[in-house]
C-alpha cells in the first residue's frame, strides 16, 4: 500500500483518535461492545471482567496477529520454537517454554505456536491476495482508530475501535467461524 498524506475526518460528535495504542483504548473507561455483551450477562460479570487481570489468550494473539500481518499495525509476532513445546497439542508446558513466553509478551511480542503462526499467515495471504479485500484496505487508509462518543438517551460514555477507516470505508478484519 501506497503512502497517503492523511486528511483527519469530520467529526460530527465525540472523539476520534487515530493513534491511541491498545492498552490505553482497552484501560478506557466507557463502554465497548465487547462490554455491552458482558454487562447483559449481569453487572456483577461486568464489573470483575472491568478489575480482573485477565491472562492472555490464544485467540487473541491469533487476532492480533491477523491484524499485524494485514493492517500493518500492532505488536510484533514471534513464533514459538518448536523444541520448546511439548506433546501432540504442542503445548506450551515445560517451564522453559512458559519462560521463553512470557518474556516474548514482556517484550511486547504476539508469540504463536507454529500451527497458529502458520495459519495467521495463510489468512493474512488470502486476504492480502484478495483483489476486493485489497481495494478495500487501500480505500480505508487509518488503521486502528478509536473512538468515543456518548449515547445521547442515557448520557453513557461509549467507544469504539475500527480496524481501518477511510472517506466513506469501514473495514473490520475478523475470522469467520
Amino acid at each position: 500500500m501506497s503512502a497517503v498524506a492523511l486528511e483527519r475526518p469530520e467529526v460530527v460528535s465525540g472523539r476520534f483518535e487515530p493513534d491511541m495504542d491498545e492498552e490505553e483504548y482497552h484501560a478506557h473507561p466507557a463502554l465497548s461492545a465487547s462490554g455491552m455483551k458482558i454487562l447483559l450477562r449481569s453487572p456483577k460479570h461486568f464489573r470483575l471482567a472491568r478489575t480482573a487481570n485477565r491472562a492472555p489468550e490464544v485467540k487473541f494473539d491469533v487476532g492480533h496477529a491477523a491484524h499485524k500481518l494485514i493492517l500493518g499495525v500492532g505488536m510484533p509476532i514471534v513464533e514459538i520454537p518448536a523444541r520448546l513445546l511439548s506433546g501432540p497439542n504442542a503445548a506450551v508446558q515445560s517451564a522453559k517454554a512458559k519462560a521463553w513466553v512470557e518474556e516474548a509478551r514482556t517484550e511486547g511480542q504476539v508469540p504463536l505456536k507454529p500451527k497458529d503462526f502458520q495459519a495467521v499467515r495463510r489468512m493474512a495471504d488470502a486476504v492480502l491476495t484478495n483483489v476486493k479485500a485489497r481495494r478495500v484496505l487501500e480505500a480505508a487508509p487509518w488503521r486502528e482508530v478509536s473512538l468515543f462518543g456518548e449515547d445521547e438517551a442515557t448520557g453513557v460514555q461509549v467507544r469504539s475501535r475500527l480496524d481501518a477507516l477511510g472517506e466513506g470505508v469501514l473495514a473490520e478484519i475478523g475470522r469467520a467461524h
